[in-house]
């Protein structure tokens, strides 16, 4: 089993939402106005230098893992040729147990 970890730039969150529907992913968790600070782009945010972000974790099979992270790698990179600019969009991957 795997967590994805998907972090985006508010901007976008809409597309994501869409994209992990049409993958079939219905089941996550949400952190929205996460704060941080990287070199994905220009934002109006609270404070220099900050962007408003949001974290979905989900738990996945392997299997399943690995086909959500090549639909969103796909779009990811089209999106980017798209918009001929890089996409504020990260996918982390850690191993999980369910302990409960």
């Amino acid at each position: 089993m795997k967590m994805l970890m998907i972090v985006f730039r508010d901007s976008i969150e809409d597309e994501v939402e869409e994209q992990l529907h049409a993958l079939g992913v219905s089941a996550y968790t949400r952190m929205d106005e996460v704060a941080g600070v990287g070199s994905t782009g220009y934002s109006q945010a609270r404070y220099p230098g900050m962007q408003d972000n949001t974290v979905l974790l989900t738990a996945l099979s392997d299997d399943r893992a690995a086909s959500v992270i090549e639909g969103l790698r796909r779009f990811h990179d089209e999106t980017g040729r798209t918009r001929q600019a890089h996409i504020p969009l990260h996918v982390f991957i850690v191993p999980c147990e369910q302990a409960i």
